[in-house]
């Protein structure tokens, strides 16, 4: 099976379809252009409605959360000027952007892990020392 996004003159994908071989959709229709892609990585990400087709890169981006996340041009994939904590268990972690750290709430008391923190602790990540400190 092959798939193909459509990309339109904005370079936004509106929609991926699957097509066989024998019956491929047109290049280009109304200034729509259909682009085969992958889910192997072989032009960036595997398409999804809301994506972008980078024309320079000839790779397909997942949309950009955040002003200050540059593009990886390999994976197509926006990346956060500090690295995502990998160290947290079952801990949502959120990109601050206006201050550019990761942030988190922490809901157990690190004194009696059987007892929630109420109101929950907001910890900042420290990439330097790769550790969650108090706000």
């Amino acid at each position: 099976m092959n798939y193909f996004a459509e990309v339109n003159t904005e370079n936004l994908v509106t929609r991926v379809i699957v097509a066989e071989a024998d019956n491929l959709p047109p290049l280009s229709t109304g200034g729509d252009r259909w682009i085969q892609t992958y889910k192997d990585g072989t032009n960036g990400q595997y398409a999804g409605t809301g994506f972008t087709w980078n024309t320079d890169n000839e790779i397909f981006c997942e949309p950009q959360l955040y002003p200050s996340w540059t593009l990886n041009t390999t994976t197509g994939k926006y990346e956060p000027p500090v690295a995502k904590p990998s160290n947290s268990v079952d801990m949502v972690e959120e990109w601050n952007e206006d201050n550019q750290y990761w942030e988190r709430l922490n809901y157990m008391d690190p004194d009696n892990p059987d007892e929630p923190l109420n109101p929950p602790a907001k910890e900042i990540w420290d990439p330097a020392t790769s550790s969650w400190n108090p706000a």
